[in-house]
């Protein structure tokens, strides 16, 4: 209401786009997140880790907050591995938890590096290396924050460019 009615529409449209695209982003994380935790119940399982589908699915909403939430995943599981070991792997108690510490940076560092810029990249349209270029400059910016808001930006950013270009582009 505040810009002049000739933009209305172009805002309109301009904005239920941006909207849709914060949308597919956060679908997305929430898909990688679930389907993260499903695998790791079967990697628990694997290894022997108890309680693997309480941890596993606690893991997989953890995943879904962006940076910190791997981190908050792990505790409790590093916590369980610690009191109760694991049932598959024949070492000693501080052995096991080492092994633990090590698959689930493992496996997060391959979420996190192949998986996960692929599939985001996929779901809101931005190549894989301009995600990594996103973190890094919202790394830049504001460290730890940065880092978390740097991917909705980057898909506003994304929807603002692709209307300019549509409106202002070269025309053939």
């Amino acid at each position: 209401a505040l810009f002049p009615k000739r933009y209305t529409l172009t805002l309109t449209i301009l904005a239920t786009d941006i909207d849709l695209s914060l949308q597919m982003f956060f679908r997305g994380q929430i898909v990688l997140g679930l389907l993260f935790g499903l695998f790791m119940v079967a990697v628990f399982l694997m290894i022997g880790v108890h309680y693997a589908l309480l941890l596993g699915a606690f893991l997989g909403v953890c995943e879904i907050i962006p940076v910190i939430g791997p981190a908050i995943g792990f505790i409790p599981i590093v916590l369980t591995v610690a009191f109760d070991g694991l049932d598959n792997v024949v070492l000693n108690r501080f052995a096991q938890v080492l092994v633990i510490f090590l698959v689930l940076n493992l496996v997060q560092w391959l979420k996190d590096n192949i998986v996960a810029p692929k599939y985001i990249g996929n779901v809101i349209g931005l190549h894989p290396v301009m995600i990594f270029i996103a973190i890094m400059i919202g790394a830049k910016l504001d460290g730890l924050s940065g880092i978390i808001v740097s991917l909705p930006v980057a898909c506003v950013i994304n929807v603002l460019v692709n209307h300019i270009l549509t409106r202002f582009g070269p025309t053939r």
